[in-house]
């Protein structure tokens, strides 16, 4: 499974798939760029139902399993997640769903489209009930053992869960066993793990999060941090996350031919000797061009510089390393955020100071 952004690479795409296997179609689905994509865990009677919503910090393409998760959402505005609830909620009732479900959504220019519902457990469901400090599976079991839920406060509504603080689970990657192999993200899933944190923000949580997976690490003072876009898509979060690094104190260097704003430029073979060299801490990129960098993703997999691959994510990162002093940090055991009486403030949208409308919804705050 591939995204084609181009004509070329969509033959490119058809033809290989027909020298696999002439006796299969190959499948051919619209692709909407630059959406956002979020999803609801939940578990339903076929009259209530209770859960969270979960937005992705990469843009859509990027395999569920493989992508950056946020609980509570930052960026939808409100109408999408009311929408969205609304769905979920016709779903529960159409299907007379007895127990969980996942419903997976991509959000663009004020419309909201559904990418499938799952009718089972998914992976997130875990993390999502450490998260909110409600066990979904228990509630699920109730369902569908009892037939009804009788724990939810609203019944006949959507209970959605909105804690006052974040969660946010990160994919772990295996770059370095993989050998040979390109590290890139896209619609098929290649982590094999994933580990998650809490915090007060957004910011500490994603950062705490991400440097919990293997491998994972801040730059010191002495590296420098290499960003580069080997593709021909303008991505300006690529340019945004290098001002980012370069006005707390990093050397951002980028490549010739593959160049992004605010980094100094090097051409490809000195950038591939400051990588062998130990001078860069931190590789940034991101889509599909192994026949343009190869061989920096290759070296910086095999001596172990910590890799991101998506231009949503390289900028929240940098915007986290700059604002969390990790020095500061006030770690807490996870049920101590289900208690708590702090009031988070969300960056974009600030959906929890406004009280939902529709009257198939209803409103759980844990506190």
């Amino acid at each position: 499974m591939s995204i084609a952004w181009s004509r070329e690479e969509l033959l490119r795409y058809v033809t290989g798939a027909v020298k696999i296997s002439s006796k299969y179609p190959a499948v051919i689905s619209k692709f909407i760029d630059g959406a956002i994509e979020f999803e609801i865990d939940a578990v339903g009677d076929g009259e209530t139902a209770v859960g969270s919503v979960i937005e992705h910090v990469e843009y859509a393409g990027v395999h569920s399993g493989d992508a950056t998760m946020s609980i509570p959402f930052r960026t939808l505005p409100w109408g999408a997640v009311e929408k969205a609830c609304g769905i979920a909620m016709k779903l529960n009732g159409a299907l007379s769903i007895k127990g969980p479900y996942n419903v997976q959504f991509l959000y663009k220019d004020g419309e909201v489209y559904v990418i499938e519902l799952n009718l089972r457990a998914s992976r997130s469901m875990p993390f999502t009930s450490k998260v909110v400090g409600y066990d979904l599976m228990m509630v699920a079991v109730e369902a569908s053992l009892k037939g009804s839920i009788g724990s939810t406060p609203h019944t006949g509504k959507f209970n959605l869960l909105l804690p006052n603080w974040f969660g946010v689970k990160s994919p772990q990657f295996s770059w370095t066993r993989l050998r040979g192999a390109y590290p890139l993200l896209g619609p098929e899933m290649r982590s094999v793990g994933e580990v998650a944190a809490l915090g007060n923000s957004f910011e500490e949580a994603l950062l705490l999060s991400w440097l919990s997976v293997s491998g994972n690490r801040i730059p010191s003072g002495d590296d420098s941090v290499l960003i580069y876009n080997p593709t021909n898509l303008r991505l300006r979060e690529l340019g945004e996350a290098a001002k980012v690094f370069s006005n707390i104190g990093y050397r951002v260097l980028t490549i010739d031919g593959m160049d992004v704003e605010n980094a100094d430029m090097l051409p490809k073979q000195k950038a591939v000797e400051h990588i062998v060299n130990g001078k860069v801490g931190l590789v940034i990129t991101a889509g599909y061009a192994p026949e343009k960098d190869y061989a920096i993703r290759r070296l910086s997999a095999d001596l172990m510089i910590p890799l991101i691959l998506d231009q949503r994510l390289a900028l929240e990162i940098s915007k986290a390393i700059a604002k969390v002093n990790l020095s500061k940090a006030h770690l807490r055991e996870m049920k101590e955020f289900w208690v708590s009486k702090e009031k988070i403030v969300i960056p974009v949208e600030k959906p929890f100071n406004k009280h939902p409308t529709s009257n198939t919804l209803g409103y759980v705050a844990r506190s």
